[in-house]
């Protein structure tokens, strides 16, 4: 199966790359395209605006940190946590820092020079709108058949049967 995954340089990317390319043919495409162990190629997110990505048989979203996964939903990364947990039925383990805080830090970052500041903030937690009505229009539905949580957890369960077997 040629799968697509965006944001293969991160950490949910970089492990999903892994675990997928020993039987599958995985694809990339990040803001950085040097070639990454287990891909056959990555393409730069101008590859993908200007079409020049062959057709794909699945698209994982994983860019910025929020997902866009098969449905007109996002999902979280915490959200993409709980759902792995939950297929390995396991609680998951998430610590919830307030946003008060964080402001703070950045605020203190800006006064003190230290590496998270401002800029770094917006940077991290930017959300890139995502849209499928194209595949919509292609497909002449108004909906995708399946929300992202769904899809995910069936996903990982797949993984789960295939270990059990």
């Amino acid at each position: 199966m040629n799968i697509l995954i965006t944001g293969v340089h991160g950490f949910v990317g970089s492990n999903l790359v892994k675990a997928l390319c020993a039987k599958h043919t995985v694809y990339g495409v990040d803001i950085v395209t040097q070639h990454k162990l287990g891909l056959a190629k990555t393409y730069s997110w101008a590859d993908l605006n200007e079409n020049r990505i062959p057709a794909m048989d699945v698209i994982i979203h994983l860019a910025s940190g929020i997902y866009h996964i098969g449905d007109d939903q996002t999902i979280s990364t915490n959200q993409l946590i709980e759902v792995i947990c939950e297929s390995q039925e396991r609680k998951a383990r998430i610590w919830r820092i307030p946003q008060y805080f964080v402001r703070s830090v950045v605020v203190l970052g800006d006064l003190f020079c230290l590496p998270l500041n401002k800029v770094r903030f917006k940077k991290l937690t930017d959300t890139y709108v995502v849209n499928n009505s194209k595949i919509k229009r292609a497909l002449g539905i108004e909906s995708l058949p399946v929300n992202a949580r769904k899809g995910l957890l069936d996903t990982f369960n797949s993984f789960k049967e295939e270990s059990d077997k």
